[in-house]
Formats: C-alpha cells, structure tokens, sequence
C-alpha cells in the first residue's frame, strides 16, 4: 500500500522582538506544519529538508537545501526552526519546498506545490537595514542613477526614484542652499531694520561692522558716519577715512586723529557737479583751498622737456586770473619780480606808496614797504634797493605825468647788487622831481 503525505503548515516569522531589544536578530524563523498520511494524522520522528526557489516550479535554489534530522510530529503538527542564511529573502518572490520522510525509512518524499512565503520572513530584511546603522551601507551603494550627493544635501523620493535633493527653507527659514553656498532671492534683505527697501538688495541701517581680512588690521563699518549716510575706513591706531554724503555733497575725508575726519580734509563733490580739495562748499567746477601756512594749494611740476607745470586756457577773457599776489623764484622768467609806485613829494619814510615784491618771503604784501627802500640823493635823482639782485633784471621806469624823461641803471662802483639807480629830467635838461612807477622782469 503507498502512503500519501499531505502536509498543511503555516509559516510563522520569529522576529524575537524582546523588551528593550535585548539581543540582535538572527536569519532563522519558525515554520509550523500539519503532515498527514492517506488521511490520518501521523506521529513520531521525521526527517525534514527545506530548499527555497524563485519559482512556483523549476526555477533556482536561492536557499538550501536545510536538513533537520529529527523533527517531533504530534497528532500530524510539529514546528521546525528553520535557518537559510543571509541574502535570502531580499525582495522578489520566493516558494518553499519541503521534503519528509520517517526517521531512518526510506527516501525523501518532496511535498507538491511548493508554498509560496508570504510576506512574514521578509522582516528578516530588518536586519540588513539595521546594518545603515552601524555604516555598512554608504551613498554610492544607493540607486540614485549613480550621481554622487554632494555636502547637506539629503534622499528624497519623487516618482518612484531616490534623488540626492538641496534642503529647502526650514520652517522659519527663508535661505537656501545649495551646496555650500546660501542665497536668498525672494526679495530684499534688511540689516538693522524690518522694513528693507524694496528697491534695494540690502539695506543696512545703523552701525553694522563688517571686519576686514587684509594685512592692515582695519575694518570697515556700513552706516551713518558723523551723522551721515556712508561708511568708515578703520586703520590702525587713530587712522580713519570716511566715505559720506549729506544729501547734497559726498565727501572722501582722511585723517590720523581721533574723531570724524573734518570735511576740509579731503575732497567733496556737490550735487551741482563742483570739486572742492579742502572745502565742503567749491564755488567753481575745482576750488581747492589750502588752509596750512606757506604752502601752495596747487601745485604743478612738469619734469620733462618741454612740459608746463600748470596749463590755463581760456576762448574768452583771461586764461588766468590773481585775485592778489603773483609769487616767481628770482632766477625764473615770466612773471614781474618787483613793482612800485614812488612819489618823492611825501616825506622820505613815505617814499614807497604801494609796491609788489615776489622775493620778499612769506604773505606779500601789495603796501609798502615789500622790501622796497627808496634814497633821494637829490632833484629827481634815486637809488632803489629791492632786496634782491637786480644786475641781471629788466627794469622799466614810467613817470606817473609827463614833463621829464627817465634814465636808469644798475652796477658800477656806487651801487649794490640789489641797487638800481633812476634819475628824471626836464625838456631843458634839468633834474627834477616826480612821481613814478618802477617795474623790475
């Protein structure tokens, strides 16, 4: 007579799931099964061996074979703790097949269909994502369409793909990254207020510092400079150089004192368009004052041949213009050196009315006596002393009325250096006295 095996089993995971997760899970789980033979249930001892397909039939052994030598069979149930290893169930379908026979009887009897695993055993799968944990999984190993993430960036889902993603604005968070980078771009950023203009990026509004890295150890400050709009160059020590503007002049001021540097110390462009070096007010297109005793507010040095230190030209009226003194180096050309108006009718200390002396050294003054000494040696006969020689000088006499001529003369044994004599006459030749004007070039 041949015996029939039917056997009904349900498949049971053991996920060993204990308080406090005492101990890590193993790949093993329970199987529970009913074996029946011509329609009783059996009891006793059986061989049992447990194989994995990826196929209802045919198909390959993923797992196994596992073979247990004795299984206890009760009234036709036993439970069978069953153990394929690792990389079993990872994911696509698999069916179990199972073979008994009696101990030490015969052969293995292999039970048809195969059992399809339900989905039970697939916590198994548990443990290799547990393993993320302890680093055994890394990026690259991920199916990300093999484009490596890049720093802060994080795993997102979208379609049914992974997607190495930038981090959006957090709640309460209005910057984006975007690598290492972080911008925003939805409107205006305010510095110091709440209220950024919308016209502007970035409105800064009270002394915010932003520190240099520059070999100089200064910083620069963004805000309102001695109460005005624009920023403050910070040197070493008390060096500091501003940036303003009041609403009418910018200025670009330095100084190496302590405070705000003065608004005469450096250059300032009015909204009319004028220049001022050392004053915040120029009244022309460049007005530059020089408030320092014996310096030149303007200085021109052509050092090559041909060169003119300072060039004015002018379509109509003059092309350049004194309100006052012209000062020249004696041994130069150009300008007159001395001038003077006589008048020997005045007492002698009085001599000299109104003269210019260009060698007379600091402010010159247009009053006598501007170095200029005048000795009447007798009727319309003088000896001027300008304070500088005059031997190699253009000199020019011009009597204030007519009735006389004048002669002059410089050197010979009775004259210094800086000595000119003049002498006037009549139509009949008479010395006589007048009143004159001496121009020394």
């Amino acid at each position: 007579m041949k015996a029939t095996l039917k056997l009904h089993f349900l498949v049971v995971l053991a996920l060993l799931i204990l308080p406090g997760l005492a101990r890590a899970q193993s790949t093993a789980f329970t199987y529970n099964g009913r074996l029946i033979l011509n329609g009783a249930v059996v009891s006793g001892p059986y061989e049992m061996q447990f194989t994995v397909y990826d196929a209802v039939a045919d198909g390959n052994i993923i797992g196994g074979p596992f073979a247990l030598g004795s299984v206890d069979v009760v009234n036709g149930l036993f439970t069978a703790r069953i153990d394929l290893g690792a990389n079993v169930f990872i994911g696509p379908p698999r069916w179990l097949d199972v073979a008994v026979r009696p101990g030490g009887a015969g052969d293995l009897t292999v039970l048809t269909p195969r059992q399809e695993v339900t989905s039970s055993p697939y916590a198994i799968r548990a443990q290799t994502a547990g393993s993320v944990a302890a680093g055994t999984v890394v990026a690259n190993q991920l199916n990300t369409g093999g484009v490596p993430p890049t720093p802060g960036q994080f795993l997102s889902y979208n379609g049914g793909n992974l997607f190495w993603t930038d981090p959006g604005a957090a709640a309460g968070n209005i910057w984006t990254r975007n690598g290492a980078n972080t911008y925003y771009s939805a409107g205006s950023v305010g510095i110091g207020t709440s209220t950024p203009l919308a016209r502007q990026r970035l409105h800064v509004v009270g002394g915010t510092t932003l520190e240099t890295g520059g070999s100089g150890g200064g910083f620069i400050t963004f805000g309102s400079p001695n109460s005005e709009t624009g920023m403050t160059i910070n040197g070493t020590a008390s060096k500091r150089a501003d940036i303003r503007f009041d609403g009418s002049t910018l200025k670009l001021v330095a100084t190496s004192v302590a405070g705000p540097p003065s608004v005469n110390n450096g250059l300032a462009i009015t909204t009319a368009g004028n220049v001022g070096i050392g004053t915040a007010t120029p009244v022309s297109k460049l007005h530059v004052l020089s408030s320092q005793a014996n310096t030149a507010a303007v200085y021109g040095n052509a050092t090559a041949a041909g060169g003119v230190g300072v060039y004015a030209q002018s379509a109509a009226g003059p092309a350049l213009h004194a309100e006052g003194n012209a000062t020249q180096a004696r041994e130069k050309g150009g300008f007159v050196k001395a001038m003077a108006y006589i008048d020997p009718f005045l007492p002698a200390a009085q001599y000299v009315v109104r003269c210019y002396n260009s060698q007379t050294s600091g402010n010159q003054s247009s009053t006598a006596p501007c170095g200029i000494t005048v000795t009447r040696t007798g009727p319309g006969r003088y000896i001027i002393d300008f304070g500088f020689d005059v031997r190699d000088r253009f000199i020019s006499v011009t009597p204030r009325n007519s009735g006389g001529s004048a002669a002059a003369g410089t050197g010979g044994a009775a004259l210094g250096a800086n000595q000119a004599f003049i002498a006037f006459t009549s139509t009949r030749d008479e010395y006589i006295d007048l009143q004159f004007y001496v121009f020394v070039y």
